[in-house]
C-alpha cells in the first residue's frame, strides 16, 4: 500500500524543510558514529525524518529550543532499532550455521552412549577417592586453579598438591580399568 504524505499547510512544510536542512548533516554524523556504517546511517536519518514528518505537531508543542534534542533522540532510537535488528539477524544466522555444522559433526549414538557411560563411571569412581583427593581434582580440573592456588586453599605446599593429584589420577585410572574389565594401558 502506498501512502501519499502531504503537509497540512505551507507553514508546516517550510518548518519541516528548515529542520531537515539545519539538522541533516549533524544527524548523519551522529548516526555514522553510532552505527559505524554509512549506508545504515543514511537509513537511520531517513527513518528519523519520516518520524519527524509524522510527529511534526508534537515538536511544535515542545518548543523551538528543543528541536535539536528531539531530533537527536529520534535518531538515536532509529539507530538503536537498526542495531537490534542486525543483532537479531546475526544471532539467527549464527544459530543456523551452528545447527548445520552440528549436524555434520554429529556423533553416532554408540559414541554418545560410550561417552555417557565413561562419564558415569568417572563420577562413581571420584566418589571413592578421599576428600583431599577429590578436592584437588575438583579445584584443578573444574575450577582450573593453579597448583599454588590449590595449595593456599587446602593449606598444602605446591609440591604436595602436585604429588597428591598425580596419585589420585593414578588411583582413578586403575579403578576405572578394573571396572572396564581389563588392563588397557
Amino acid at each position: 500500500m502506498i501512502a501519499l504524505l502531504a503537509f497540512a499547510d505551507k507553514q508546516e512544510e517550510s518548518k519541516y524543510h528548515r529542520l531537515v536542512a539545519e539538522h541533516a548533516v549533524v544527524l548523519y554524523r551522529a548516526a555514522v558514529r553510532i552505527l559505524k556504517d554509512e549506508q545504515l546511517a543514511s537509513d537511520a536519518v531517513q527513518e528519523c525524518f519520516l518520524k519527524l514528518f509524522l510527529n511534526l505537531k508534537k515538536l511544535e508543542t515542545a518548543g523551538p529550543d528543543k528541536e535539536a534534542a528531539y531530533l537527536m533522540q529520534m535518531l538515536k532510537n532509529a539507530a538503536f532499532d537498526i542495531l537490534r535488528k542486525r543483532k537479531r539477524e546475526q544471532v539467527v544466522a549464527n544459530w543456523e550455521e551452528e545447527t548445520l555444522s552440528y549436524r555434520e559433526d554429529e556423533d553416532s549414538l554408540d559414541e554418545i552412549l560410550a561417552k555417557t557411560e565413561a562419564t558415569e563411571l568417572l563420577i562413581s569412581e571420584l566418589k571413592c577417592l578421599d576428600e583431599n583427593e577429590r578436592s584437588i581434582i575438583f579445584h584443578r580440573y573444574f575450577n582450573e586453579e593453579s597448583f599454588g592456588e590449590i595449595g593456599a586453599l587446602l593449606d598444602m605446599k605446591e609440591s604436595t598438591v602436585r604429588v597428591r593429584l598425580l596419585r589420585a589420577k593414578k588411583k582413578l585410572a586403575e579403578r576405572m580399568r578394573e571396572k572396564e574389565g581389563g588392563d588397557q594401558r
